[in-house]
């Protein structure tokens, strides 16, 4: 539910609320519609004004204003007899305003709307309001490129690679059982960043299942 301007502001003609609203003997509160999304933004405080007291106390003297259609609705401001709303559309889309009933024009992102006075005492646009532009995005070409795992390849040259051959470990994690070589990284110097492991598994004889098995932190 979604709460209507206070007493006193131009919602509707005389006797008459919107569709989309109900009077329930206190407060007009409004129904959201599932296909036309509805929002009350607080006008600004306009120059020399205060804010109204009691429980709006965002509320001003230039009143509320009831906005439907547009998908988002960022700011609204009243000076004179503009309401100036400043919002976003995710589509083409109409635009409907319920203000104070001094407010004779419309302005979208700055742009003035025409708009045509509606039975129930609103304002709306005569036309759809422009949906976003389409994204336009460069050829991607002229780009350097290289190889991002080149220890993948199998014919990748290891041989400077440092030999995991050390039988002991300073790691607090016992060596698996079985397993011929340390093969922690810290017991290599090596402390922090991706380890790649290579492997020449040789006089395989009949086995035709390799089991390998890791233990990372958090990080992966």
């Amino acid at each position: 539910m979604t709460s209507c301007p206070p007493a006193g502001t131009a919602v509707a003609g005389a006797g008459r609320v919107p569709s989309s609203v109900r009077a329930t003997g206190g407060p007009v509160r409004a129904e959201r519609s599932a296909a036309t999304p509805v929002r009350t933004v607080e006008a600004a405080v306009g120059p020399g004004e205060e804010p109204v007291p009691g429980d709006r106390p965002r509320g001003t003297h230039a009143g509320a204003v009831l906005v439907s259609g547009p998908a988002l609705v960022r700011d609204a401001r009243i000076t004179g007899t503009t309401v100036h709303l400043t919002g976003d559309t995710t589509a083409a889309s109409a635009l409907t305003v319920w203000s104070p009933s001094r407010i004779r024009t419309v302005r979208w992102n700055g742009r003035r709307v025409p708009v045509s006075a509606t039975a129930l005492g609103g304002l709306t646009a005569r036309s759809r309001l422009a949906g976003p532009p389409a994204v336009s995005l460069p050829e991607p070409t002229g780009w350097r490129h290289a190889p991002e795992s080149p220890e993948t390849d199998p014919d990748f040259d290891d041989r400077d690679w440092r030999v995991r051959d050390l039988t002991t470990s300073h790691s607090a994690i016992e060596v698996p059982a079985g397993q011929p070589a340390v093969l922690f990284a810290d017991d290599y110097g090596v402390r922090y960043g991706d380890v790649w492991y290579r492997a020449t598994v040789t006089d395989a004889g009949d086995a035709d299942t390799l089991s390998l098995t890791y233990q990372a932190d958090t990080l992966g």
